[in-house]
């Protein structure tokens, strides 16, 4: 895998997992999912753990997340995360996943769950397991595997965690290797499916972009592709169910696909999205002060106020109310 295109798996698996981090759990680890306090934001530890293991990874890209996060009794628990991806692996893996286990428990003295997700086809020898023995002294350390080819496209599809979509777009990278009209067909219907769903706005957002940034195109079936979804897009009649949960964002699904398309990042994207709804926000506020000053004056009514600022009576009865 050329170097560029291993960063660009890499980022948007890293991305999509602090997204969507509890539909993740949900998806990967469903034995601890319904023992964490999801309203307790999870903290990502990146710059604890690289100073942990700096000397283990140096000179080489890792998509290795540590993560802090609670369980519903109030103890804390912390999440091992390793991404391993396409066909690049490593003869002493388990090896790597023992270094980084014992050196977080030393230093934190945290319980801690690992988990490798494996997304190529092929894989270490003893992918799951450490050993080790000496003399009498022995040593086994097991952590939580997953195999995206070991996954079944019809239960994917059956699925309805987005990840289910993730892991697919994965197998879907492997199946049309060297051959570009496969993986035009594969990424169109991967984009249907998520469109056709009925996930969250937010939910939509990352699976869009996980998927165009993952699933790379020559720029003519790109520009195939872009025109194609319009066109489904504008004359499908889930698109106006689509455009109307995602009004309060102020980006309708054929943007937000195009957004995807050129490139923008999800990071760009949010901020972008935070910074409209704040700016919304203000503008809300500045209406309500200046109709807060207007009935001061004994001059004007509520329906004439509401007929100024193109609001409703109940609108302005309920402002009213605050002074």
């Amino acid at each position: 895998m050329k170097t560029q295109e291993f960063s660009d798996y890499d980022n948007q698996w890293k991305v999509i997992i602090e997204v969507l981090f509890e539909d993740f759990i949900s998806y990967f680890l469903p034995d601890l999912y319904p023992q964490v306090d999801f309203s307790k934001k999870p903290q990502f530890l990146e710059k604890e753990f690289h100073k942990l293991v700096a000397d283990k990874i140096k000179g080489k890209v890792y998509n290795d997340k540590l993560v802090s996060v609670y369980l519903k009794d109030g103890s804390q628990k912390w999440l091992l995360i390793h991404i391993e991806v396409q066909s690049f692996f490593e003869k002493d893996f388990a090896r790597r996943m023992f270094i980084y286990f014992y050196r977080i428990f030393d230093k934190y003295d945290k319980e801690i769950t690992a988990i490798a997700i494996f997304t190529g086809n092929k894989n270490p020898k003893k992918y799951q397991e450490f050993t080790y023995e000496s003399y009498g002294t022995k040593l086994s350390y097991l952590y939580n595997t997953y195999k995206v080819m070991d996954s079944k496209e019809t239960e994917l599809l059956a699925s309805t965690n987005p990840f289910a979509l993730v892991v697919l777009a994965c197998q879907y990278i492997l199946q049309s290797k060297g051959n570009v009209n496969k993986r035009y067909a594969f990424k169109r219907k991967l984009l249907q499916l998520t469109l056709e769903r009925n996930y969250s706005p937010k939910r939509i957002r990352s699976l869009l972009f996980f998927i165009v940034q993952l699933l790379k195109l020559p720029e003519n079936l790109d520009i195939k592709l872009q025109q194609t979804m319009k066109e489904s897009l504008n004359s499908s009649a889930a698109h106006e169910k689509y455009q109307k949960d995602l009004k309060a964002f102020d980006e309708s699904m054929v943007d937000l696909f195009l957004s995807a398309l050129r490139g923008t990042s999800l990071k760009e994207l949010e901020e972008s999205i935070q910074q409209a709804e704040k700016e919304k926000q203000q503008a809300e506020k500045e209406k309500q002060q200046a109709i807060k000053n207007l009935l001061k004056k004994p001059d004007f009514s509520t329906q004439e106020v509401a007929e100024i600022f193109n609001v409703s009576k109940e609108y302005v009865e309920k402002i009213k109310q605050e002074l």
